[in-house]
This record gives structure tokens, sequence and C-alpha cells, in this order.
């Protein structure tokens, strides 16, 4: 079997996905690969008449928001369980997170 270079591990913060990122990190950690944590934020949809309200504005600056929080966790999460010395990069994208995850680990 040929090492593994590099390892997407998805996450969204919660106990399960904590425990594959451990796993994620013994694999890394065994074959000094990169790891790459990525963490999906799903858009906030707009709900609109067909005309721009205040409204639209107070989504469009929740979702910044929410993307801002999502990524300050992110690099939390990545610090606190990823061990120094494992080539590590925490990864925040928008939109569905199956179409996402697939899409970054094309990448």
């Amino acid at each position: 079997m040929l090492p593994w270079q590099k390892i997407l591990c998805p996450t969204d913060f919660s106990d399960p996905s904590s425990e594959a990122l451990g796993a994620a990190v013994e694999l890394a950690q065994h074959f000094s690969s990169e790891l790459f944590v990525v963490h999906v934020v799903v858009p906030i949809p707009a709900l609109g008449t067909g005309h721009i309200s205040p409204s639209a504005f107070t989504v469009h600056d929740f979702q910044q928001e929410l993307e801002k929080s999502s990524k300050k966790i992110l690099e939390e999460h990545v610090a606190k369980r990823i061990p120094e010395g494992v080539s590590k990069r925490g990864m925040l994208v928008v939109g569905d997170p199956a179409s996402r995850i697939l899409d970054t680990a094309n990448d």
C-alpha cells in the first residue's frame, strides 16, 4: 500500500467527528501525511419577494458572522486536537456539505 500524502477529515465539531479526527491524526502521524480538516457552513437561504429589502442585508450580515465564528471555532478545534509536528490545515467552505466535501477532496 502506498503511503497517504494527504488526508481530508470533515468536521461538524460533534463528538463523532472529533473521534474521526483522532483517527485521521493517527493516520497522518503514521504516514507523515498532511491533514486537511474541513468544515462546511451551509448558506442561509435568502427569502425575498423579488426586491432588495432591509432584511436581505440582515441575512447577509448573519451569514458573514456565521462564517467568521465557524472559522474561529475551526482554528481552535485544529489547534486543540492536532498535535504539533502534524502538518495540518483547517479549511472553511460554504455550500452543500456533501458536494463541498467531495469538491475539496477532488481539489
